[in-house]
């Protein structure tokens, strides 16, 4: 017979830690929405730099940086699970030697 396990949602709900971490994302997304509402017209207006000359270019370097980021990310992947792939062929190999 399995035993249900239920979370005490009350508690964790009403605990301070929990209004802590959400009042800090609130002001977190706050902080972050403004700047990115408010930079475009930053940009303009106080260093006259012209957003639509360049934003063909930001486009191009940012598409790269992220094709570089991906390519990073699946070679870790691919590299940690033929780590783990050897790792686990190597226990069953002393497993196996042990058990003889």
């Amino acid at each position: 017979m399995q035993k249900s396990l239920n979370a005490p949602w009350g508690s964790i709900l009403k605990s301070m830690p929990v209004h802590a971490l959400s009042v800090a994302h609130f002001v977190c997304m706050w902080g972050i929405y403004t700047n990115l509402s408010c930079l475009p017209q930053y940009y303009i207006q106080i260093l006259a730099f012209d957003v639509n000359n360049v934003s063909y270019f930001c486009v191009i370097i940012n598409t790269k940086i992220n094709n570089f980021v991906f390519i990073l990310f699946i070679y870790s992947v691919i590299i940690v699970l033929l780590l783990m792939t050897f790792c686990v062929r190597v226990l069953r190999w002393q497993h196996f030697l042990t058990n003889c």
